[in-house]
């Protein structure tokens, strides 16, 4: 960086700032993290997003539930996820860190909006959501459960491990059991778990149960995708 800038002043001022991403952007679409972020060790990479319109700050609870789960990461997930330089980031709500986007679509979710969803990863920076944001509103709903929150962070922190294991989910081997999996799935199970027949949301899916998440989502994509599954508890030693 030191040379860029002597060499580029402008350019060394674009690579040092990044691309910001966009709210409504699919995981895999745009980095947000610094060289300075990635020298920072992964536990200490917990970031408090500030409430803005007066909503009310992340609470004290989920902030500590999210620490304990982080400690609780066996070695060699945390490994992969501080070299990949990945980061954990709690707010309110999707507004509170990009005013304005909430009553965006979701992707992928008819009907659903950005403010209602629970969390999003840009590449390999998770942002966790304690409320709901109400449509139409600037309002905000009540806090999600505890066991909803944390079982987010590890959908999100699937799709960061994703990332920063070199694109699982892009891997040939993985997506043809995916594929199988597809293939022998009930039409009635596969209906029920829509959003996760697709290998970007399945794969962090199933890494967030293995790492310890709980929910009706999780555990009938843990049964609904066995050969997924096997693959991923193989690669990663889970």
């Amino acid at each position: 960086m030191q040379y860029l800038t002597r060499l580029d002043p402008v350019a060394a001022r674009k690579a040092a700032a990044g691309p910001a991403p966009l709210p409504g952007a699919v995981a895999g679409s745009s980095a947000t993290n610094t060289p300075a972020v990635s020298r920072t060790p992964f536990k200490d990479r917990l970031i408090i997003v500030p409430p803005l319109a007066g909503h009310p700050a992340v609470s004290s609870g989920m902030q500590t539930a999210i620490k304990t789960a982080m400690q609780k990461l066996p070695p060699h997930i945390y490994k992969i996820l501080d070299d990949g330089g990945a980061t954990v980031n709690l707010a309110p709500n999707i507004e509170d860190r990009w005013p304005g986007s909430g009553d965006g679509d979701k992707p992928r979710q008819e009907g659903v909006t950005l403010g209602e969803e629970p969390g999003r990863t840009y590449d390999h920076d998770c942002y966790i959501y304690e409320r709901k944001k109400l449509k139409g509103s600037n309002e905000l709903g009540e806090a999600r459960p505890l066991r909803d929150i944390v079982a987010t962070f590890y959908h999100e922190l699937g799709h960061a491990i994703d990332d920063c294991g070199g694109k699982l989910s892009e891997d040939p081997k993985l997506r043809a059991q995916f594929q199988l999996d597809l293939d022998n799935m009930p039409a009635s199970v596969s209906s029920s778990i829509s959003y996760f027949t697709i290998v970007s949301e399945g794969l962090p899916e199933v890494i967030g149960g293995l790492l310890g998440a709980e929910g009706h989502s999780t555990a009938a994509c843990m049964e609904a995708l066995p050969r997924t599954k096997y693959w991923i508890k193989q690669k990663l030693k889970l």
